[in-house]
């Protein structure tokens, strides 16, 4: 039988706010550390029809393993 292993990656969440979309800024920050952002879409507006912000969670790199 073939054994596989894998990364498990594991990241802990700094950053949860609600940010304009035309603020990029807030993602563009320079981190010395290893970081991964996320976005999504909230906050939609039937009379625009569009979505007035972006929810950001940004999480920094805790910990790196080899699983069986």
């Amino acid at each position: 039988m073939e054994q596989t292993s894998f990364l498990l990656v594991v990241y802990q969440v700094a950053v949860n706010r609600r940010v304009s979309p035309l603020a990029p800024k807030a993602v563009l920050e320079h981190k010395d550390v290893d970081w991964i952002t996320l976005f999504t879409c909230e906050s939609y507006g039937e009379y625009w029809g569009d979505y007035g912000y972006r929810r950001m969670v940004q999480a920094v790199l805790v910990d790196v393993s080899l699983e069986n």
